[in-house]
């Protein structure tokens, strides 16, 4: 292997000759070789550390679902539901951030869609006619933050599902996802009942516990209310985008 390069002498536009240079670049290709080898045996151990990531996750997701099965108490039961959603949304979050094409940030509005069909699954009732109206513009997140922004949606998206519209027999969830000056704003609406002041306070639940909790790992601010014009509720993040100078949008 060598390296060659040649550069014309002229005078009075004039071609006088050449200089040629002739360099043995073997130590060089070695060096290139090496490194490739050593990429390919990192691609390999990643498809492996993946693969295993995704089969414990859903061996953890089976375990879940068959105390789901055998368990008789209601309130078990949803407990045990809930978690399993989210445990199937930490897989759906690792298999888009191995399927991107870069591993430090991932493409979340195409997440949330995917995740936004996961909980339909699951939550599909034939009596009612719930849908999801989604206007999301393109936003990616660091793994930092995509992985506490994943879980907090996915909490209030479930407890739309499963409150909001326990009085009617169809609604509307709306989900709005826009980044502005590198500023990420999520809204998640619905048309249905309300927060109802005689029930226990939000501030007692686990879900609300993990939105505060979730919310503050990535350092936004949150509100959850009933909404000022119209039925049902409104839930309001922002947060400061952390990929500035990725080159990654």
């Amino acid at each position: 292997p060598v390296l060659f390069s040649r550069s014309e002498l002229i005078e009075n536009d004039i071609k006088m000759g050449s200089v040629i240079v002739v360099r043995d670049i073997s130590d060089i290709k070695k060096a290139e070789n090496k490194l490739r080898k050593s990429l390919k045996e990192k691609e390999v151990m990643l498809a492996e550390i993946h693969h295993r990531v995704k089969n414990n996750l859903a061996v953890v997701s089976g375990l879940l679902q068959l105390q789901v099965i055998k368990s008789e108490s209601t309130e078990v039961t949803k407990a045990l539901s809930d978690s399993q959603l989210r445990i199937q949304s930490i897989a759906l979050f690792n298999e888009k951030r191995y399927s991107n094409d870069s591993l430090a940030f991932i493409n979340f509005d195409k997440y949330i869609e995917d995740l936004i069909k996961t909980i339909e699954k699951t939550y599909v009732d034939e009596n009612k006619g719930v849908s999801v109206r989604m206007l999301l513009n393109p936003v990616s997140l660091t793994v930092n933050q995509a992985i506490p922004c994943s879980l907090l949606v996915n909490e209030v998206l479930v407890n739309a599902y499963k409150h909001a519209f326990t009085e009617v027999d169809k609604g509307t969830i709306t989900i709005k996802m826009v980044e502005k000056n590198e500023k990420v704003f999520i809204q998640i609406s619905d048309n249905g009942k309300g927060l109802d002041e005689n029930e226990a306070p939000l501030e007692e639940s686990l879900g609300f516990t993990l939105i505060e909790t979730l919310s503050g790992q990535i350092d936004g601010t949150y509100s959850f209310k009933n909404k000022e014009s119209g039925k049902g509720t409104e839930f309001n993040l922002n947060f400061i985008s952390k990929n500035e100078g990725s080159g990654y949008r």
